[in-house]
């Protein structure tokens, strides 16, 4: 064998990567490159993401495809999914992305067969050779470098190309490979003879050993001079020659098959003992058993020049890949056979669900290297390339994907797929604000569909629903409501359960909250949350549109709960739009607070995170910024962001022409308030939810001129409209200081009485997860320290009711039962005038109020309710113990800890709470998202640290990612626990033990 080109002295790599035993293990030509990767990822600890480029095509763009199915593959889902947020279409930005999301996390990246990178790809390498954080490292395996990584210092310092002499071994190499792995000593002088014969060349020693062509006394009789081509041959024939005729044409054939396990072979040869027998002959392989195995590159090469692939194995491989979803693969396969007709037929037949769960970047490259007169014969590749593009709000891919669909697709012979096409383009122009062109598109296509189109009919009906929600005055929101409402039940029934989670989330936000059926709009938005409990980007954000609507309505505690856990997603996967909207609500919260820091904070934090979404929506935060800041007293801040919102270049008139209001009512001219008011409520835009506020505000700033009979007028229609939409309690919740302002001034009116009064019934929440706070409306409520805090965390803790005589006992041990009464009366009415009347005595029981409700309740209903969908096998059970985990914010009352009366129930509600954390860990494992079943695993422990079997879990997932160093440091704690307990360890424990080299009481 030739030399490479570049070559690396063994201790640099030793020094680059670690202490790996790499001479033992490695060997050129593509041999032995498997147990390179393994060896030092054991040795660091560290996972190892793996791409191998090809011939068919080893662009950055496909390079990047195959770092990411690795990522996937590990279930590193937390990096997945944050690479989602970068651009598809720009490797570069992707390997950014790349580095970013594993954040500080040690990874080895592998690149094999590197010689077939083509220009971008090596750029890309080189960028990353130069960029990648200290704690990565880079190795590349080749025949060669590509001319941009061949310089002395294009790979820097943390990164290492080794080539075929680079990974030959020594003769004293060969000696303890021998010895130790194939127990066949040799002597000095029969190693050299063997070194001589092979060039150190793995792959050729390998095949002697495994082909029992050398022995003790006869290492240099096999008379072959290995650095030919025809020296590898003589190798292979000689280890055909162990197979029957029919073994052997199999085991051509099975070299040109893009992956080799039993399964494969099994569908496409018909014989299940085929590949054990190939195997058994000694033809090398690489991969591990039962995982996906190919034979090794060199050998490989030789089998396929010995004949070509027969139609009838493509035909069934194809078969096999797509039953096994490996689509792909098997689009790369059929291109690499010339087959691009066929191959655009696989991603022509994706439902919707396979589009998206495909790598976007890839599956763009994927149609993109198919010729048009390939597409041409089925265009709907194109369309579900855009509708997958739709998810991760891939604009340009989708926009570029889409024209080149309306060159293929012809009209007149294709009507159905020009329906389908219109849906799309109608979507874009309606998204677009181009609501006219859209909705025509979208009727014209609707009155040409057929009784069997019912997905494209729910697509256009979906489209008409958000052109007409657009409109926003009742009549149209009415027709968008039915619209919608019927698309929604078609994806239902389609299990179409992205498209179904989205027209859920616009029905509630455009329509149902627009008209004030707030309650409904509730409904809807779990009911999005519901129906893809999976996507991870996509319930943050529908949870973000739930804290939303929730604060406006005073429900401040759910609110929070909500933001909580998006805030716990945007921080997992990193997606710049999610992290922005947590903000922004976090700003509108602060702001019916009155924190004026908090509120500056989180709108700098949501410009922070400006990106794409700002294009769209920029008017509408920077109106909301101006309303919340002057809301708090900001004024000069405020008349900034409304300048901002004014110069936007997408204007959004509704929420502008809302801060427009509010500013100028609050601080501002009350003239041109009234005006504003006017306007809004003229406009064709209106919305029946924003009828009080206007009525409100048209009450302050009369109030403000003096004119104190129109202002009541006024109040009092704010109200009334509030309470024919369900809450009364609007003005209070969503414009506390103006309303309170406004109630002082009007307070004689005898209209206004009962109104102020029934603030005094606002809800209270107790909170006693995590710490004890009571709030109401979010504000709030202080509780002197004291008997009476004490009596209110009890009866709290006690599920809201406890007999009088038991918190007399509890409170005063030693008294007297008629002091003890006494004492608990006195108590109850101190509690009362700091606290209004939260806990009341009812005959011999102590209850809280009806309008009191605690965390600890919520959090238990909920408990209950995910635990028995979870019994019946329900797809629901997920959704629902995630919005109970976000209730749960630690254990109950951990400051009264070693009271008698809090042990049970926090016993009670922590055991709730890992039940649930199994629900979640079970169901990511099932879907690979093997980050968040750790996460799981290890939240459970610290609630429940002595049940080893959950670390043990734990390890088992971190070894799957190739993180022994974690997954270590899990078995450690199993052992302590068992110590602990001093108990016998379990078999489980053992094996993993003894699988990753842990040293049993080691710290």
């Amino acid at each position: 064998m030739s030399g490479s080109p570049f070559h690396l002295p063994r201790p640099r790599l030793t020094d680059t990567l670690g202490r790996a035993s790499v001479a033992t293990i490695v060997g050129g030509g593509g041999y032995g490159k498997s147990a390179l990767a393994a060896e030092l990822s054991a040795t660091l600890g560290i996972p190892t993401i793996t791409a191998v480029l090809a011939e068919d095509g080893s662009s950055a763009a496909v390079l990047m495809a195959r770092l990411r199915a690795a990522v996937t593959a590990l279930g590193l889902s937390d990096v997945t999914a944050q690479l989602g947020s970068a651009a598809a279409d720009d490797p570069a930005a992707q390997l950014v992305a790349l580095s970013a999301a594993l954040n500080g996390q040690s990874v080895l990246f592998v690149i094999d067969e590197v010689h077939h990178a083509d220009a971008s790809a090596a750029a890309l390498l080189a960028d990353a050779a130069s960029t990648l954080p200290l704690e990565h490292r880079l190795l590349l395996i080749g025949r060669g470098l590509p001319a941009a990584l061949a310089g002395p210092d294009a790979l820097g310092d943390r990164a290492v190309a080794l080539g075929i002499t680079d990974l030959a071994l020594t003769a004293e190499e060969l000696r303890a490979l021998a010895g130790t792995g194939y127990r066949q000593p040799l002597s000095v002088h029969q190693a050299f003879d063997l070194l001589d014969a092979t060039g150190g060349w793995l792959a050729a020693v390998l095949l002697l050993f495994g082909g029992s062509l050398v022995g003790e006394q006869n290492v240099d009789a096999a008379g072959i001079e290995v650095r030919s081509q025809g020296a590898l041959d003589a190798l292979i024939d000689q280890l055909l020659d162990r197979l029957t005729a029919a073994q052997r044409q199999g085991a051509i054939q099975m070299a040109h098959l893009p992956l080799l396990d039993d399964a494969i072979v099994r569908a496409v040869f018909d014989d299940g003992e085929l590949l054990d027998a190939v195997r058994a002959a000694g033809l090398p392989m690489t991969g591990a058993a039962r995982a996906t195995m190919q034979f090794a590159g060199p050998v490989r090469e030789a089998l396929r020049r010995r004949g070509a692939i027969a139609v009838q194995s493509i035909e069934r491989c194809v078969q096999h890949l797509v039953e096994r979803e490996l689509f792909s693969v098997c689009v790369r396969f059929l291109l690499e056979y010339d087959r691009p007709a066929s191959a655009a037929r696989v991603l022509a037949e994706l439902t919707s669900r396979q589009a998206e769960e495909l790598d976007l970047a890839e599956f763009a490259q994927l149609v993109g290297d198919i010729a048009d007169a390939a597409a041409r014969e089925h265009p709907r590749l194109l369309l579900n390339l855009a509708r997958a593009c739709e998810v991760g709000a891939v604009t340009r891919v989708r926009t570029a994907a889409l024209a080149r669909a309306q060159t293929l697709i012809e009209a007149a012979s294709q009507p159905a797929l020009a329906r389908e096409l219109a849906a799309e383009l109608a979507r874009d122009l309606v998204w677009n604000e181009r609501i006219d062109e859209g909705e025509e598109m979208a009727k014209s296509a609707l009155d040409g569909t057929r009784l069997d189109e019912e997905l494209v009919r729910a697509r256009l009906l979906d489209v008409l629903g958000r052109a007409a929600a657009v409109r926003r005055d009742d009549i149209h929101l009415a027709r968008a409501q039915e619209r919608l409402e019927i698309a929604a039940d078609i994806y239902r029934s389609h299990e179409e359960w992205t498209w179904l989670a989205q027209v859920l989330g616009m029905l509630a936000l455009w329509v149902q909250a627009a008209r004030g059926q707030f309650d409904q709009a509730l409904r809807s938005l779990d009911d999005s949350l519901s129906a893809a409990p999976h996507q991870r980007r996509m319930r943050g954000l529908i949870l973000t549109f739930k804290a939303e609507l929730l604060d406006q309505l005073g429900r401040a505690d759910e609110s929070a709960e909500c933001l909580i856990e998006a805030e716990d997603i945007a921080a997992a996967v990193g997606d710049p739009r999610l992290l922005a909207y947590t903000a922004w609500d976090r700003a509108r919260q602060a702001s019916h607070l009155d924190e004026r820091e908090q509120v500056l904070a989180h709108l700098a934090t949501v410009e922070q995170y400006s990106s794409d979404w700002f294009d769209q929506s920029g008017c509408c935060f920077l109106s909301d910024a101006a309303d919340f800041c002057d809301r708090v007293g900001l004024i000069a801040e405020a008349g900034v962001y409304l300048s901002r919102a004014l110069d936007h270049p997408l204007r959004d008139e509704p929420p502008l022409a809302r801060a427009q209001l509010a500013v100028a009512a609050r601080h501002g001219d009350p003239e041109v308030a009234e005006r504003h008011a006017q306007r809004i409520l003229a406009a064709s835009w209106f919305e029946p939810r924003d009828r009080w506020r206007c009525e409100l505000f048209r009450a302050y700033a009369a109030a403000r001129r003096g004119d104190i009979d129109v202002a009541a007028r006024h109040a009092t229609a704010a109200f009334e409209h509030a309470a024919k939409l369900g809450y009364p309690r609007l003005p209070f919740a969503d414009e506390r200081t103006v309303t309170d302002d406004l109630l002082a001034i009007l307070g004689e009116d005898e209209r206004l009485v009962a109104i102020a009064a029934t603030e005094e019934t606002s809800p209270v929440v107790i909170k006693v997860l995590g710490g004890f706070r009571v709030t109401s409306a979010g504000r709030p409520i202080e509780v002197a320290a004291g008997q009476g805090r004490q009596l209110l965390k009890m009866v709290a803790t006690a599920g809201g009711a406890m007999p009088a005589d038991q918190a007399i006992e509890l409170l005063w041990p030693d008294v007297e039962p008629g002091i003890g009464a006494n004492r608990l009366r006195t108590v109850l009415n101190r509690l009362r005038e700091s606290a209004r009347e939260i806990v009341m005595r009812d005959d011999a029981v102590l209850r809280l109020a009806p309008r009191v409700h605690t965390d600890a309740e919520r959090f238990e209903h909920q408990a209950g309710r995910a635990q028995s969908l979870a019994a019946q096998r329900s797809p629901e059970a997920l959704p629902v113990a995630r919005t109970a985990l976000s209730i749960y914010r630690g254990d109950l009352l951990p400051d009264d800890q070693y009271e008698s009366w809090s042990a049970v129930p926090r016993e009670r509600l922590r055991g709730h709470a890992v039940a649930l954390l199994d629900i979640c860990c079970a169901a990511a494992a099932q879907v690979g998202d093997l980050d968040e079943a750790v996460r799981c695993l290890q939240r459970a422990t610290e609630l429940e640290p002595y049940q080893e079997e959950r670390y043990l879990a734990a390890a088992r997932y971190l070894i799957r990612q190739g993180r022994r160093g974690a997954a270590q440091a899990q078995l450690r704690r199993a052992r302590d626990v068992i110590s602990d307990l001093g108990v016998q360890a379990p078999p489980g424990l053992v094996r993993l033990e003894r699988q990753i080299g842990v040293v049993t009481g080691s710290p």
